[in-house]
């Protein structure tokens, strides 16, 4: 079940191949049974096998008497797997729940830079990356600035120092990328390629090593990017973590045509007057 051998469990503690999170707490179950205490009959508690893997144990223990002593007798089923399928329905179930929250939260009236930037906490926390961010095109296509960005605890923010950049010229590869519609996926940003030399220093000196960037469109119309930084390790980036990306891209496009709409109306309005 956890990979040792019978000798090896006999001549060692339990409580040793208890994971660190659940010992204290085990432990604490063991002793009250013992002492003829009301514990739960079935608990579920977390082991670490051979290989140092996490696995998940449901224990179903009694009191007994053994050499005129008390001590308990236990009766142990693997359902890690069980455990993984419970784990991903509930990220699935979540997941969905921020998509829809989101989609409305853009719908709802309100301050629209307020908005992106809750969106911006929510995707990154759930997530768990070190930076999410909004680039915007001005209007010469051709220069971004970062408009919006949150940070993890403890990570350094770079939204002042990431305004008004040519991206023909200081990021060529990457705007080849982005320009073409592209999701841009880099796991390790030391692996970049020689022709991504100018994206590995701009990266670097910001500390990241791997991001996942998605080009925010509108009716098929390049308005900028929004992107996820790992700045404290390196990562491979999920499916349902671009998926995200790229629904939110699509939310705060959506979100910022209405808004410049509603400029110019306000303005045609008062030039009308």
């Amino acid at each position: 079940m956890i990979g040792y051998s019978e000798k090896e469990l006999l001549t060692r503690p339990f409580i040793e191949f208890i994971h660190p999170d659940h010992r204290e707490w085990a432990m604490g179950i063991h002793i009250k049974r013992l002492k003829g205490e009301e514990v739960p009959l079935v608990y579920e508690l977390k082991v670490v096998d051979k290989k140092g893997n996490t696995k998940w144990l449901e224990n179903n223990g009694i009191l007994i008497k053994w050499r005129n002593r008390p001590a308990t007798l236990n009766f142990l089923r693997d359902i890690t797997e069980r455990k993984k399928a419970q784990e991903a329905l509930k990220y699935r179930m979540e997941f969905e729940r921020l998509i829809t929250i989101l989609s409305k939260r853009f719908i709802d009236p309100g301050d629209i830079d307020e908005k992106i930037n809750e969106a911006l906490k929510a995707i990154g926390q759930f997530a768990q990356v070190d930076r999410a961010y909004v680039f915007q095109l001005r209007d010469n296509s051709r220069t971004v600035d970062n408009t919006h960005e949150w940070c993890a605890e403890g990570i350094e923010p770079q939204i002042e120092n990431l305004r008004g950049i040519t991206l023909d010229d200081e990021l060529p590869w990457f705007w080849g990328k982005i320009k073409a519609h592209e999701t841009l996926h880099v796991p390790v940003v030391a692996d970049l390629p020689p022709e991504a030399h100018l994206e590995k220093k701009h990266f670097e000196r910001q500390g990241i090593q791997a991001l996942v960037v998605v080009p925010m469109l509108s009716k098929s119309v390049l308005k900028g990017f929004l992107g996820f930084d790992s700045v404290r390790a390196q990562k491979t980036w999920a499916e349902d973590i671009i998926t995200l990306l790229i629904i939110s891209g699509e939310n705060i496009s959506l979100a910022l045509d209405r808004e410049h709409a509603e400029q110019r109306a306000r303005l045609l309005s008062s030039t009308v007057e």
